[in-house]
C-alpha cells in the first residue's frame, strides 16, 4: 500500500493524499490512479474526474486522448465479470466497455489511443482498436497478469502466470517468448523504452521474495 501526496508547485503545502496499491499511469500533465473500485484522473494537482466502477480496478493506462481501465470481480468467479473500460481523457465520458470471461488484470494503450491491449484472467491477450472492436486474441496457459503496448502500437508484450513473457506484433503474430521459470513472479513494471528498443520487466519472486529486473533488447526486424 502506498500513500501518494499532492503538493502545489511553489511550496511544500500538502493539498491532499490518496492511498494507492499500484503504479501511477502518467501522460504529460495527466495522472491517473485507483483505489479499490474508484478511479481518479488528475491534471497537474487538479482532480478532473473520478468514477466508481463497482468492481476491483486492476489496471489503468492513459493515452493522448483516452483512458483505459481493467477490472475484475471483487469476490468469487461465480459473480458478474467486470469489463474493460474506455473513457475520454478530459471529461471521463464512457465510450465503450468490452467483456471477457473472469475479467481483466491489466490494460495498456498506444500513445495515440488507436490500439488497446488487455490481459485477462481467462489466459488471453486481447487486442482492440479505439472503437472497441476486437482485432485478435492470443491464448496463453494461465492468467495474463501484465501487458504493455509500445508507444507506436506496433509491439505487444505480456507476462502470463504460465511463467512466460510474450512479444507479439500488432497483428497478433508471436515474435518470441521467454520462460522466466518463475510462475510466481509478480510484475511491478512491464514497459518498453521510449524508442521501443528495450523492454523492462521488474518483478518480485513470489509474494515476499526478492525483487528482480530483466532488460531485453528488441532487435530490428524486417517488415513483410
Amino acid at each position: 500500500m502506498f500513500v501518494f501526496f499532492f503538493f502545489n508547485d511553489t511550496a511544500t503545502t500538502e493539498i491532499y493524499t490518496l492511498s494507492l496499491h499500484d503504479a501511477l499511469p502518467i501522460y504529460q500533465n495527466y495522472l491517473g490512479t485507483e483505489v479499490h473500485s474508484q478511479i481518479y484522473l488528475f491534471n497537474s494537482s487538479s482532480l478532473l474526474w473520478s468514477k466508481d466502477i463497482g468492481g476491483l480496478v486492476t489496471g489503468m493506462s492513459i493515452s493522448k486522448t483516452f483512458v483505459g481501465v481493467a477490472s475484475t470481480h471483487l469476490k468469487s468467479a461465480t459473480e458478474q465479470n467486470m469489463p474493460l473500460y474506455f473513457f475520454v481523457l478530459k471529461n471521463g465520458r464512457e465510450i465503450w466497455t468490452f467483456q471477457a470471461r473472469n475479467g481483466f488484470w491489466d490494460v495498456s494503450l498506444s500513445r495515440d489511443g488507436a490500439y488497446v491491449v488487455a490481459g485477462s484472467r481467462d489466459g488471453n491477450i486481447y487486442f482492440l482498436d479505439r472503437s472497441g472492436d476486437l482485432l485478435w486474441t492470443y491464448k496463453t496457459q494461465n492468467w495474463v497478469r501484465d501487458v504493455s503496448l509500445s508507444e507506436n502500437g506496433e509491439l505487444v508484450v505480456a507476462w502470463s502466470q504460465d511463467s512466460n513473457l510474450y512479444l507479439l506484433d500488432k497483428k497478433g503474430v508471436l515474435l518470441w517468448k521467454y520462460d522466466t521459470g518463475l510462475p510466481l513472479l509478480f510484475p511491478k513494471t512491464l514497459s518498453f523504452s521510449s524508442k521501443d528498443n528495450y523492454l523492462l520487466l521488474n518483478a518480485n519472486r513470489g509474494f515476499e521474495g526478492p525483487e528482480e529486473a530483466y532488460i531485453f533488447q528488441i532487435m530490428a526486424m524486417d517488415k513483410a
